[in-house]
């Protein structure tokens, strides 16, 4: 202990404490990216079929990545513990995010509704390559934990 009562870096004899192994949840952690992942593949097959047919199909599915998709994909970094919390945070964020877009969208005299959507599906995939890096990583740490614990 030096004399300003402090104790010197790398001087201390108490034991480093190791970080709680971190749950990963349903599906091992991948549960947001596979509900995004199948929103984002479906949008964007849909919309490159194209034809009268599958209006209807393509309306659905469209709506519901917009309204789930880019919030899931953001939220899914934090790594909330209240399922009911991150989902109505998605939702939120979800809306939030297309308002900006839409706006920004019209104030630059810009306004093609599938250029938007081709943005929220590039914000989506972004978030989702994040969330699998995430994961991955978190199964690393919590493997060399359970290795190193016996």
């Amino acid at each position: 202990m030096t004399d300003d009562g402090l104790t010197p870096i790398g001087d201390s004899t108490a034991p480093i404490p190791k970080p709680p192994v971190a749950p990963l949840g349903p599906l091992g952690g991948y549960w947001r990216i596979v509900l995004v992942g199948v929103l984002l593949v479906a949008t964007v097959v849909l919309h490159a079929i194209g034809g009268e047919s599958l209006a209807a199909v393509r309306g659905g599915v469209t709506l519901a990545f917009m309204a789930a998709g880019p919030g899931l994909a953001i939220m899914g970094l934090l790594r909330l513990d209240d399922l009911l919390l991150e989902l109505s945070l998605a939702l939120a964020l979800s809306l939030v995010i297309e308002t900006i877009l839409a706006m920004a969208m019209l104030l630059l005299r810009h306004w093609i509704p599938s250029d938007g959507l081709m943005a929220v599906e590039v914000l989506a995939g972004l978030g989702v390559l994040l969330q699998v890096n995430q994961v991955s990583k978190l199964k690393q740490r919590n493997h060399l934990q359970h290795a190193t614990n016996g």
